[in-house]
């Protein structure tokens, strides 16, 4: 394909003329020279037009990675912010129980102090209650003994009081007044009527002394006797 254009008119005006120049040829190839050619592109191969439209396996694999560098950051800050709070629970968590910790010592020590002073108190509970039980051991044995010499005593007094009867009179089987009548002139009356039914007067200067003979509760459910006196 001949890329030359048909020279300008100037030019052909000049070829027309007789007047001549001395360096035709050369002008001339001035003139082809100063001519522009068409601007058109020239044709590319499929390969080549292919190649054009589409980017490069470089660009490719660099979209590639920056996509995968943005995914990896993202995930990245996210997994830091994930661990970030799991450690900001996990220490919560950890304080918490660190203070549980702390309370439920010191609760078991006061438990402890505690238990120790009950086991104290306990120690003395029985060391009182040991001694108590052997002070009433020896309460119980001095008390038998007491009333052995008791028994003894009264009936040494009873036979005292046998010895002594000559001048003394035995009166059985007379009912109890109550306990705030039963005073010495009460006895002396009774002797005084017993005397008069037997035809024998007594009178209250005749008694040396009178009184009922005492006894046990819970020994016997008749009255004891009375004993009086006289003056002879």
């Amino acid at each position: 394909m001949s890329t030359h254009r048909t020279p300008p008119q100037l030019l052909k005006g000049k070829l027309n003329t007789s007047s001549s120049e001395p360096d035709l040829f050369s002008n001339t190839l001035c003139d082809i020279e100063n001519v522009s050619s068409r601007g058109k592109r020239p044709r590319m191969d499929e390969s080549a037009n292919s190649q054009y439209n589409q980017p490069s396996t470089t660009v490719v694999f660099e979209d590639i990675k920056k996509e995968l560098m943005q995914m990896l950051s993202s995930w990245k800050i996210e997994h830091d912010q994930t661990i970030a709070s799991w450690r900001a629970e996990q220490t919560s968590t950890l304080n918490r129980l660190v203070n549980d910790m702390t309370d439920l010592r010191k609760q078991m020590q006061q438990y402890s102090k505690t238990i120790s002073e009950i086991e104290k108190g306990m120690e003395f509970i029985n060391e009182s209650y040991e001694c108590m039980k052997t002070k009433i051991v020896s309460l119980e044995r001095e008390k038998s003994v007491s009333l052995d010499r008791i028994s003894m005593l009264e009936k040494q007094i009873q036979d005292i009081q046998t010895i002594s009867r000559p001048t003394s009179v035995e009166i059985r089987n007379v009912p109890l007044f109550e306990k705030n009548n039963e005073t010495h002139n009460a006895l002396a009356s009774i002797v005084q009527s017993i005397g008069k039914t037997v035809d024998m007067e007594v009178q209250t200067s005749d008694l040396r002394d009178i009184y009922r003979v005492p006894t046990r509760p819970g020994v016997s459910t008749s009255p004891s006797a009375i004993v009086a006196y006289f003056i002879f």
